[in-house]
């Protein structure tokens, strides 16, 4: 259920490049572990068959689809963009804002616009961004090991 929770938020905020903290059903460890244990019960003969012995068939199937431990992977990593109110606040306005000036071809409006954010504001989105991939990266490490070693 955890996983499934999250996975409705993850679909309900798909649009935004940073998500905040506060719309995660649960916490991120709580979420994590979840993922990380219906990784490695997928991964197993064992955790396999409990899936096809307590499960309808087409949910079974649906959980032991290869693709589904791969979403679970994804899942995990996409954890990272969850991040707190605030910083998901600033980092979705200034990349809303510099969006609408690619969109609309015009590099006179996003150079002007670079120049208007206060350098403080471009340092801290680019530290959060970093932030979120080098989460991400440790994140589907932990996966990785977690399956290899059980």
């Amino acid at each position: 259920m955890i996983v499934a929770d999250y996975g409705g938020v993850m679909e309900s905020l798909s649009t935004l490049v940073f998500k905040p903290e506060s719309a995660l059903p649960h916490t991120k460890d709580v979420i994590k572990n979840a993922i990380i244990t219906a990784h490695h019960t997928l991964s197993t003969a064992e955790g396999r068959e409990l899936v096809r012995e307590n499960y309808r068939p087409d949910i079974a199937e649906y959980l032991l689809a290869s693709n589904y431990r791969e979403h679970l992977a994804s899942g995990i990593v996409f954890l990272a963009d969850f991040v707190s109110d605030e910083e998901a606040a600033l980092g979705n306005q200034l990349f809303s804002l510099m969006q609408v000036s690619v969109e609309k071809k015009n590099i006179d409006l996003l150079i002007d616009f670079l120049q208007r954010i206060p350098e403080a504001h471009r340092d801290k989105v680019l530290q959060l961004h970093n932030r979120i991939n080098e989460e991400g990266r440790a994140l589907l490490a932990e996966l990785t090991l977690t399956s290899q070693e059980q």
